[in-house]
């Protein structure tokens, strides 16, 4: 168990830096829709961009399931939900 899990209480813990992710809007919405901030320097900026980031994603979120199907079926050869 690491140190920042015992610190905690939480298992199983990922820890992502988001100045450096900003290209993966997945991997943010899940961040900011599920994730636990540890370490917030400027709650301003991190709350504008949480709003951003589900922005985006409640805008595009049809086109991204539209491809992870396409991709899945062209992978697989039928028919899934997205991840």
């Amino acid at each position: 168990m690491s140190e920042l899990e015992q610190i905690s209480g939480l298992q199983n813990i990922d820890v992502v830096v988001l100045n450096w992710c900003w290209g993966d809007l997945l991997l943010l919405y899940e961040v900011f829709s599920h994730g636990v901030p540890v370490y917030v320097r400027d709650r301003e900026r991190y709350l504008r961009d949480k709003f951003i980031v589900v922005d985006l994603y409640l805008d595009y979120s049809h086109h991204l399931h539209q491809y992870w199907r396409a991709l899945v079926e062209r992978i697989c050869g039928e028919t899934r939900s997205p991840p």
